[in-house]
């Protein structure tokens, strides 16, 4: 089974390679293709290299082979990195001997029937004709494996490997006839001639000679009462055999023919089923699930909202069913009958159903009763359309499947009938996710009713519909509504309009299902107050509701949220789990009698849930416990939002602290930005220029923080002006606790601008006032900013000390999260002094801990260090595969400031390895990066790490002048000093000259640089 994160390729049809949305489309040579391909089929998935050589460059000398072979695997690597953001090294590892392609990321259509059967040989079945289980999987990797093998795809010398192509294409034709067999002799048993058919169909297309094939389809044709059919397939049969074999039809199959024809000619035509005149999609997995259960019970329910496609899935299926009913399949619309007593509206039903059935009724008798006398003896399949307005009368479709026993009822309504002869199957939006490199359901039918509207879409267009689909939860008549706008409205303007109402989902008729609101008010209408009030107030959530909250805010028992969810109005997601679809809450959000007191009920209820699980201060420990409360997320932000649009002052002091760390704590620093900026905005403009001393602090206090989230996303000049403000504000009020994580703030800016003498005096303060306030963990957090900024300056003893006093008292509060920071800090102090063995067991301590805690973040900047570590101990692969590990966790959690940090160890991890241009972009890219961003200290590092390239390149002067300006530059790092200066004692350069070329020059030759050289 293909999961998230796997390379999909798919073969049959075409050869295409897949990464989740994108498509590995660019490749060196179809020879790096086919030398993919080649690793993913074979069952081992490693081979020699001289193996490969000889199959894909047979004509080159065997230095030239290899040397091929290595740039491929290189560019394959290169690319995979670029298509995924993933290390080179997950594709595959090698060796000098073999190549071994990573099997767990590789998906492939050509594998999946070979590991069904493996996995059908150990399933424990009687007869495999009976094991519906392994069917269906089997039929899976079937409808795969349609088209031909790789079409086209063979190359003019490197007969071996067309060769390998030949015998594996018939491997593949040879495997899917057989399990064709085993499917087709499934149906067969199971009485089911459309399966039958379309499975023989597709059995002939591969092996046209097949006459008892042929025989096996004309006797499902004839089961199905298709005599036009059966005149059509005979008559294929006789041109295939024709003009393939020369030859006439067998006798056993002019036989087999003529039976078929005489049992369909005596067959009446029983077949009521409403035309549709526009394509049907997708679900694949509700057919199989109502072919089950209509087999073993005969009433059988599809529920489902209004609009999500129930009755045109409940006709399809149907149409499909003639074969299995003896008598027929007829479909009976309730929508008609009125609502009243349980008797008579049993009596409308049956009447209805009666005339479908042609079924003539005695006006002076019981037409239940004439009903059940009519189809007592008959095999039927009677489609119930619309009963949900019904349900009290659906006793009566337990009295008829009990006194018809080969009757089947199939009805669709948005709430079960709650009878005990009953099965229900949900029924939901169609699938949204694409599948085995095809586009999801719901964006192949807005793309098949735009195209009926004469305005076709490309894949650049795809994201868009996607995203249309997605808003409307994959409802089928609120796809078909957008899709009727494309003539009148771009697409990104269809997705706006949905975003701003429902009304804008209606196609200006008057019928059923003219408007999605019409639908919503339907169901409506069919609640009592009750049910109404708490669907109303339920509106107010904004993600999972959990049943305590609902009881606390809505009012909602568990009977009422029950009711609901039978009404296809809620959905359940797990037991005392729910939610609402966007546009129920929408509608129902304007049914709401009190929508102040709901939006504060709300909010306090979620304030206290957040104050009970975060704690306020951002230096105190993060329980690991916390991270549950991340699935509340929607409704914490709603509760923000409502806050800060309210401007209650109160609320907004009691929840600015804990949310900021929660997104802080949990890396989420991009989406706290945008909170925390949307929030602020919100309430300047409600204040206004002359504010009171409460609402200056506040601002003061969301300030703080949202400088701390702006310089995690690296814009550090906007965090200085933020922050600035914000502790002028804090210091006029005498706000100690609060100036502790300003002046964190203000440590961590001057740090990076390369002003270490300021960011000792923030941290000296930092310190001053948490001893002041006599907390631990703020005690903790001043001496780990002192040891950093010690470090910084080249005080690596005394970092040594205040990152061990930090790291104790956490071990002492058993503060997890922070200890692994200051085992991270003592890790890279320890490299500072030279004691790698230590670095070592520091860092592979804090990496154990952040791994258990399971923070991206944290766990990329530890394996930064290990790759710095890595690349000074000589081990540079080692390091080059750690640097892309952590800009995954980096790019994950959106601490983008960091990057530059990789990138400058990928560069030295090439220049140790040789690879100069590498060496030359990485290098650009940090120092690029870091100048844009403000970091004076990293691009300081960079330059260092140009002097090493320059001098690996023999441009030794330039590399000495580069090492005299970063040892003289106030802004460098402790660390970035003391190797230059080392360089230069070993040597014998001075290290006091002053370079004559200013910032701005050095800097903007270095970025000109030409990639060809220094």
């Amino acid at each position: 089974m293909m999961v998230n994160g796997q390379l999909e390729i798919y073969t049959f049809g075409r050869l295409a390679f897949r990464y989740g949305d994108q498509t590995w489309q660019q490749f060196r040579s179809d020879k790096s293709r086919g030398l993919l391909l080649y690793l993913a089929l074979t069952k081992a998935h490693t081979q020699r290299r001289d193996v490969l050589v000889t199959l894909f460059w047979p004509e080159a000398t065997t230095a030239a082979g290899r040397s091929n072979l290595r740039v491929a695997l290189h560019d394959l690597r290169q690319r995979w990195k670029k298509l995924t953001g993933r290390p080179a090294a997950d594709l595959f590892t090698a060796n000098r001997k073999t190549v071994t392609l990573n099997a767990d990321i590789i998906w492939c259509d050509a594998l999946q029937l070979r590991q069904v059967v493996e996995q059908m040989q150990q399933h424990e079945h009687g007869e495999l004709t009976q094991c519906a289980t392994c069917i269906e999987k089997l039929s899976a990797a079937i409808d795969l494996m349609q088209g031909e093998w790789v079409p086209g795809f063979t190359f003019p010398i490197a007969d071996e490997f067309n060769q390998w192509l030949f015998f594996r294409r018939e491997e593949l034709l040879q495997q899917t006839v057989h399990a064709l067999e085993m499917v087709i002799a499934y149906h067969q048993a199971q009485r089911q001639s459309a399966e039958t058919v379309t499975y023989l169909r597709q059995l002939l297309a591969l092996d046209g000679w097949r006459e008892t094939a042929w025989q096996q389809l004309f006797a499902a044709l004839a089961a199905q009462g298709n005599f036009a059919g059966v005149e059509d397939a005979y008559a294929e049969c006789r041109q295939f055999l024709e003009i393939q074999l020369g030859i006439a039809p067998a006798p056993e199959t002019v036989a087999a023919y003529e039976r078929a024809r005489e049992k369909t000619a005596d067959q009446p035509t029983t077949f009521s089923l409403p035309i549709h005149l526009t394509p049907f999609f997708g679900r694949s997995a509700e057919f199989t699930r109502l072919s089950q259960l209509t087999k073993k019970h005969r009433l059988v329910s599809l529920v489902g909202a209004g609009g999500v496609g129930k009755s045109r899935l409940a006709t399809e299926f149907a149409r499909q069913q003639h074969g299995r009913f003896a008598d027929g399949v007829y479909f009976v619309s309730l929508v008609e009958i009125g609502r009243g007593a349980e008797e008579a509206v049993s009596e409308q039903i049956c009447i209805a159903v009666a005339n479908e059935l042609n079924l003539e009724l005695n006006p002076q008798a019981s037409a239940e009763a004439q009903l059940r006398q009519h189809i007592e003896t008959k095999s039927v399949l009677l489609l119930l359309d619309n009963w949900e307005h019904l349900i009290n009368a659906s006793a009566v479709a337990s009295r008829i499947v009990r006194h018809a026993p080969n009757v089947v009822l199939l009805c669709t309504s948005r709430e079960p009938l709650r009878e005990s002869a009953e099965h229900v199957l949900r029924l939901y939006g169609l699938s949204r996710r694409a599948s085995h490199g095809e586009q999801p359901d719901s964006v192949r039918l807005f793309l098949s009713r735009a195209e009926q509207r004469g305005q076709p879409f490309d894949h650049r267009d795809l994201s868009t519909i996607s995203e249309i689909c997605q808003l409307v939860r994959g409802v089928p008549l609120a796809i078909e509504l957008a899709a009727a706008w494309v003539e009148h409205y771009t697409l990104p303007e269809i997705a706006q309009e949905i975003k701003n109402g429902i009304d804008f989902l209606d196609d200006g008729g008057d019928g059923r299902h003219a408007s999605m609101r019409q639908l919503f008010m339907q169901s409506w209408q069919l609640l009592n107050n009750a049910q109404r009030r708490t669907l109303s107030a339920l509106a107010v959530f904004h993600g999972t509701i959990e049943r305590d909250a609902a009881r606390a805010i809505a009012d909602a028992n568990p009977r009422l949220l029950a009711a609901l969810v039978d009404k296809s109005l809620l959905r359940m997601l797990s037991p005392g789990q729910y939610r609402l679809h966007a546009m129920v809450r929408e509608f129902s959000a304007e049914m709401q009698s009190d929508p102040p007191a709901l939006h504060r009920a709300h909010a306090t209820y979620f304030a206290n849930l957040l104050t009970d699980h975060i704690p306020s201060s951002h230096f105190a420990p993060f329980p690991n416990a916390a991270h549950a409360i991340l699935k509340r997320l929607p409704d914490l932000q709603a509760m923000w939002q409502w806050a800060t649009a309210t401007a209650d002052i109160p609320l907004i002091e009691q929840i600015v602290s804990p949310l900021f760390v929660l997104y802080y704590r949990t890396g989420r620093f991009r989406q706290g930005k945008t909170l925390l900026e949307t929030g602020n905005a919100r309430l300047q403009t409600q204040f206004g220029i002359a504010m009171t001393q409460e609402q200056e602090i506040v601002i003061a206090k969301i300030a703080t923080r949202l400088a701390r989230f702006q310089s995690y996303c690296g814009d550090l000049t906007t965090a200085y002006a933020t922050c600035t403000a914000a502790l002028t504000t804090l210091q006029r009020f005498n706000l100690p606790n609060e100036r502790l994580l300003a002046h964190l703030e203000m440590v961590d800016l001057h740090y990076h601008f390369g002003e270490f003498d300021k960011a000792l005096e923030y941290a000296t303060e930092q310190m001053r006032l948490a001893q002041l306030l006599e907390e631990p963990s703020a005690f903790s957090s001043a001496c780990n900013t002192l040891g950093r900024v010690h470090n910084m300056l080249g005080n690596f003893d005394a970092a040594d000390y205040y990152y061990q006093k930090s790291a104790a008292l956490d071990r002492a509060n058993n503060d997890q999260h922070g200890l692994a920071i200051k085992l991270g800090n003592l890790g890279r102090n320890a490299m500072s002094q030279g004691n790698r063995t230590q670095a070592r067991r520091y860092l592979e301590e804090s990496l154990t801990i952040r791994k258990q805690i399971a923070a991206p973040h944290r766990i990329a900047s530890v394996q930064y260090v290990l790759g710095m570590l890595a690349i000074a101990e000589g081990n540079y692969a080692a390091a080059q595969t750690l640097h892309e590990e952590a800009i995954v966790g980096y790019t994950a959690s959106n601490r983008l400031e960091a990057i530059s940090l990789c990138y400058f160890g990928i560069g030295m991890a090439a220049l140790g390895l040789n690879d100069f241009d590498t060496a030359k972009r990485q290098l650009q890219a940090c120092l690029q990066d870091s100048l844009e961003r403000g970091l004076t200290i990293r691009a300081l590092q960079a330059v260092n790490g140009w002097a090493d390239y320059c001098i690996a390149l023999g441009e030794t002067q330039r590399g000495v002048l580069l090492k005299q300006y970063v040892t003289n530059h106030t802004g460098s790092h402790g660390d970035t000093r003391k190797a230059a200066l080392v360089y230069l004692e070993e040597h014998g350069q001075r290290s006091d000259v002053m370079v004559a070329k200013t910032w701005q020059e050095l800097v903007s030759e270095l970025l000109m640089a030409d990639l060809s050289g220094a």
